[in-house]
């Protein structure tokens, strides 16, 4: 009797547009509901979920440029519209689908601004630097016709761990090494839009995982060692100089325990391999996260919350995602244990309502399942209100 006297109470409470739904089903329906509320509130079965990181200016690009000139300015355009489809779209073969040169076609009209700035470390006589910043939702509709997907800035944080033989000395790729490969691997990062960590090598690292195991990738301590940095995934990799001078490496990208994806490489140098290696890692993650948008449903996002284990909660998460300037209209279409799932109408594009809720501290981006069942452009958040 009292869970079924709590369970209508909090149907009584609902906000105006969810008891307008629920007051126009069937019997039947509105009874399926009322158990599944009563789960919600009495069950507080909890998920876990990876945290995800909030990638910044993933449609701006830098492109270092000897002069202003026209035509200076025109091939520095075109550089920079590549490099954010490179980011936005997570993978290097969306050039199987769409030419490049189609592409830049359009960059005068997806240009929102640009500027230019001094080179602080100019190179190659390129003392300027092209700034760009491209329309979000303009590249979205664009690559929404081509069939291509669109990754948005809630991404897995991914732990390197590379191992590196150079001139017959192994040792780990660390955060604090002044090392050339170490820069190739962040500025690959940066131009793929990945939040990436590398190992600290400190004592305690060194304790669980030493080289020679990462060099026979040997997952158990590797995994074990990554236990500290709390990261989304794991790459463990190693890289060597061959008879021929080719650097030659192996990478092995792991999610929850268990391999995702892997290869193998070869480049001229340590940039492209590193270069090589991100674009790699950033295609698999994509096929899991990146979604192919219906063109005609771009201002359309579905939104799934968890963690939300009360009336107050919900309430508070429906009039935050309400009061965002790029959100129309808010509507719950499901309940689950603590899973509140909304389907929002915007304004504008997704990316600017990511950009909103970046800014909310009770909301914080988690993974989602990547399942092909999920139609649509899904976005996925941890309430934290009530802790």
């Amino acid at each position: 009797m009292l869970e079924a006297k709590v369970t209508t109470l909090f149907i009584q409470k609902l906000s105006t547009p969810f008891y307008s739904w629920l007051s126009r089903v069937s019997m039947s329906t509105r009874k399926a509901w009322r158990g599944t509320l009563a789960v919600l509130l009495v069950g507080c079965l909890f998920q876990t979920h990876a945290f995800a990181v909030p990638v910044r200016g993933l449609y701006e690009a830098h492109i270092p440029v000897a002069d202003q000139s026209s035509d200076a300015r025109q091939e520095a355009l075109n550089a920079a519209l590549e490099q954010v489809v490179d980011r936005v779209t997570g993978t290097p073969y969306w050039r199987d689908v769409y030419s490049p040169a189609d592409l830049v076609s359009n960059s005068q009209r997806l240009l929102e601004q640009y500027s230019y700035s001094r080179n602080d470390r100019p190179s190659d006589g390129l003392p300027w630097i092209f700034n760009a910043k491209f329309s979000g939702s303009a590249l979205a509709q664009l690559l929404a016709r081509q069939g291509l997907p669109v990754w948005g800035q809630s991404r897995p944080q991914t732990l390197f761990w590379i191992a590196l033989d150079e001139r017959g000395v192994r040792d780990v790729v660390a955060e604090p090494q002044e090392r050339p490969m170490v820069e190739y691997l962040q500025s690959a990062a940066r131009h793929w839009g990945l939040p990436i960590l590398l190992p600290l090598m400190d004592l305690e690292d060194s304790a669980t995982l030493n080289v020679s195991d990462l060099w026979g990738f040997f997952a158990g301590p590797v995994e074990a060692a990554s236990t500290r940095y709390s990261s989304d995934a794991v790459v463990m990799a190693r890289v060597y100089q061959d008879n021929a001078g080719r650097w030659t490496g192996r990478w092995q990208l792991r999610v929850n325990g268990q391999s995702l994806s892997q290869g193998e490489i070869e480049a001229q140098g340590q940039e492209e391999w590193a270069q090589t290696l991100m674009a790699e890692v950033a295609s698999a993650q994509a096929k899991k996260y990146a979604i192919t948008l219906d063109e005609s449903a771009a201002n359309l996002v579905k939104l799934e919350v968890t963690n939300v284990t009360s009336f107050r909660d919900y309430v508070d998460v429906s009039r935050m995602l309400q009061k965002l300037a790029p959100v129309k209209r808010v509507e719950p279409f499901f309940m689950s244990r603590d899973v509140v799932r909304f389907e929002l109408s915007l304004n504008s594009v997704p990316e600017q309502l990511e950009e909103h809720i970046a800014l909310q501290e009770k909301l914080r981006p988690v993974l989602g399942d990547g399942g092909q069942e999920e139609i649509g452009y899904w976005l996925y958040y941890q309430w934290g209100g009530s802790q």
